[in-house]
């Protein structure tokens, strides 16, 4: 099935989409995490579409091929080009489903911008990060680190096919099945002389890392009813003794429901995506 190419203005800036699906099938917006994009989703695009779904994958800012302006990497104004996406898309009763950095940003779309999305699915949705440091460390929070060592991230290589090698070296895509992670080194990455590289520069990974640390749009986000499950990969290290990283989410969605995948880590979607969508059509199911 071929996937269709778009733009949409959302939030003063231009979003690239994939999509596929009839036109009258329910809406489905895909959201990614970050350095990623939407094309990581194609997979699961073609599945929703084959069972009646309109299904779109969102590249978000500085992702893709969506504008990479400057600014606008901070919580508030991703979340509304998510809300903004729903909207210029002309999407009502969306079900919104997505991964990290994008579930905190949908959550928020759904919270500041309610009407148009009728649910949200978010696997391991990203919250505000502490400004504090580890203990005994003397240095910056965690997150300015990331910010820093993403700055120097490697994004030109040889050609998809090393790219795929690269990335299937390495710990965190080892259990990716096969068709996510090539749809991966596919749709995030374009053609230059030489070779290829990634469509998420480094710069946009700093920024997003640096954002990370305000608690703002979270701690004054109004409490909504919007239908919320949250889905937590059982090797992720998010769950534990004394951690409740549905927190921040349960005090804007009271009535979030929290689901743990079975032997998967931060990237069960793509590692585990037929029990992922079986996850998603059930929550759909009971809207």
């Amino acid at each position: 099935m071929g996937l269709e190419s778009g733009f949409v203005q959302s939030n003063g800036i231009r979003l690239h989409y994939l999509a596929a699906g009839p036109g009258a099938g329910k809406p489905v917006l895909l959201v990614h995490g970050n350095s990623h994009c939407g094309g990581v989703w194609a997979p699961l695009i073609e599945d929703l579409a084959g069972l009646g779904f309109r299904a779109y994958g969102l590249d978000l800012r500085g992702h893709g091929y969506s504008d990479k302006p400057e600014d606008g990497y901070d919580w508030a104004s991703i979340g509304a080009d998510v809300a903004g996406a729903v909207e210029g898309l002309g999407l009502r009763d969306a079900l919104v489903v997505a991964h990290s950095r994008g579930g905190g940003a949908s959550l928020l779309a759904a919270a500041y911008h309610p009407g148009r999305v009728r649910g949200v699915v978010a696997f391991e949705p990203t919250t505000p990060l502490s400004r504090a440091a580890p203990p005994g460390s003397g240095g910056p929070p965690p997150a300015l680190r990331l910010a820093e060592r993403t700055r120097r991230r490697r994004t030109a290589f040889p050609s998809r096919e090393f790219l795929y090698a690269y990335y299937r070296e390495r710990e965190q895509f080892r259990d990716w099945r096969e068709d996510y992670l090539r749809a991966l080194v596919e749709y995030g990455t374009e053609e230059v002389e030489g070779g290829i590289e990634r469509l998420c520069p480094g710069w946009v990974e700093g920024k997003l890392f640096e954002a990370m640390l305000d608690e703002g749009p979270w701690r004054e986000a109004p409490r909504r009813d919007t239908p919320v499950l949250l889905v937590y990969g059982e090797r992720s290290g998010r769950l534990g003794p004394g951690r409740d990283p549905a927190a921040p989410v349960t005090r804007i969605f009271p009535h979030a429901r929290s689901h743990v995948m079975a032997g998967v880590t931060h990237f069960g979607p793509m590692e585990q995506p037929d029990e992922f969508r079986r996850i998603v059509l059930d929550f759909e199911a009971g809207l």
